[in-house]
């Protein structure tokens, strides 16, 4: 239930080169979602001197307006985008690349829902019915056993949310839209996931990715970049994201070989979002 296929939503010839800039631009626009938001807030911080500016790409992110959008894409030396996938989007990335040209360089949306067993977002989105991303195994045993005997087994270990199995396909998703994009994070995620917590959520990554984001964008754009840390505290806190309700369980380290620690709320937050997906189903949580 949790593969899915993987299809082929770009061209081979779209693949784009990944080149350094001899002279910095002096306006750049961040169009994209959250993550391009604290990727530009992070270089802003290390370049006041440069005019960073940020744009949401879609109805569901901040500072969405097509007006105010198409205004900055004339003005700014230099696009960051994240490739939008969706063929039937005015806005996908062929599309894109062909009205800007040079001046558009891709970094990645970052998507790994592998590390959370389950997410909830206010609103239902993508397959969810309810809301709650992870939610089949939940639906499975609410259906068989009811809402006690479902809490009692999340508790328990006995639900299989397939972490590696969805982690290993985020990972291969991840590298083949990252072909996409001259800013490549597939590498860091590899090489750090394991000792060091990577994601907040499945789609808010944690401040050293934006970090390593913003460092390779700097790298692009020969721009300075020197990393955030949490000792500067103000900066740092710029560039967090939301943490949302997700969490680590003892056994999604467990099964990932993760070296920090599980959420301590995790059964509280599971049982919230059990709750959650037996009402979306009129199943009764008194069962």
């Amino acid at each position: 239930m949790f593969v899915r296929e993987v299809g082929k939503l770009f061209n081979e010839s779209s693949v784009l080169k990944r080149t350094v800039r001899s002279v910095s631009p002096t306006k750049i626009l961040f169009y994209g979602n959250c993550q391009s938001m604290a990727t530009a807030t992070a270089l802003s911080i290390m370049n006041p001197d440069i005019d960073i500016r940020y744009a949401g790409n879609s109805q569901r992110v901040a500072q969405h307006d097509p007006e105010r959008s198409a205004r900055l894409m004339d003005w700014c030396d230099v696009i960051i985008s994240q490739p939008i996938m969706n063929l039937d989007n005015a806005e996908h990335h062929e599309a894109l690349s062909a009205r800007l040209g040079d001046k558009l360089i891709f970094m990645p949306y970052i998507y790994f829902d592998g590390f959370f067993s389950l997410f909830y977002l206010p609103r239902k989105t993508g397959r969810s019915k309810t809301g709650v991303i992870g939610e089949e195994p939940i639906v499975e045993e609410l259906q068989r056993v009811g809402f006690r005997k479902t809490v009692d087994s999340f508790a328990a270990g006995r639900l299989d949310f397939k972490h590696a199995e969805r982690l290993a396909f985020n990972f291969e998703e991840e590298e083949r839209r990252e072909q996409l994009c001259q800013i490549k994070l597939a590498p860091f995620v590899r090489e750090n996931y394991r000792t060091t917590q990577v994601m907040m959520t499945h789609n808010h990554p944690m401040p050293d990715t934006i970090n390593e984001c913003a460092r390779q964008v700097a790298q692009v754009l020969s721009l300075k970049y020197s990393p955030i840390k949490p000792d500067d505290y103000l900066e740092y806190s710029r560039i967090t994201l939301g943490l949302g309700w997700s969490f680590l369980t003892p056994f999604a380290k467990s099964e990932l070989q993760l070296d920090y620690p599980y959420d301590l709320q995790w059964l509280t937050k599971g049982r919230k979002m059990i709750e959650k997906v037996a009402n979306a189903l009129d199943i009764s949580t008194d069962s």
